[in-house]
């Protein structure tokens, strides 16, 4: 027998956020593959919880546009810092992306020190 869920209202959303800094941190299930995005299930789908977030205070997310967080945070869901951007101004504030396998640059590894 399958517990029932609460109702999905904006309610319980923003009751799993932590609202105590500058940045309002997503308290729930998280995607380590995404960097640090939340995720949370609505209505059926799964969602990155700043995407929800920002349609639960803002509106639909227009067309061909991303959110990108100004605070730079991923973790973040303050509607103040998420903003609609197109895919080339999200690429232009965000932070390179280096991928794990990937070896940190040491100078001795081109040029022996003597």
């Amino acid at each position: 027998m399958q517990v029932p869920r609460p109702p999905q209202t904006p309610e319980t959303f923003w009751a799993r956020v932590d609202k105590t800094g500058a940045c309002w941190l997503w308290l729930g299930a998280t995607k380590t593959t995404r960097r640090g995005y939340g995720n949370v299930k609505w209505h059926g789908k799964v969602w990155i919880a700043s995407r929800l977030a920002y349609m639960l205070t803002h509106g639909p997310i227009p067309e061909n546009m991303q959110i990108d967080h100004t605070c730079r945070n991923t973790a973040c869901v303050r509607p103040s810092h998420l903003e609609a951007v197109t895919h080339q101004v999200n690429q232009q504030r965000g932070v390179p992306f280096r991928p794990k396998t990937r070896k940190p640059y040491h100078r001795s590894a081109v040029r022996p020190q003597l």
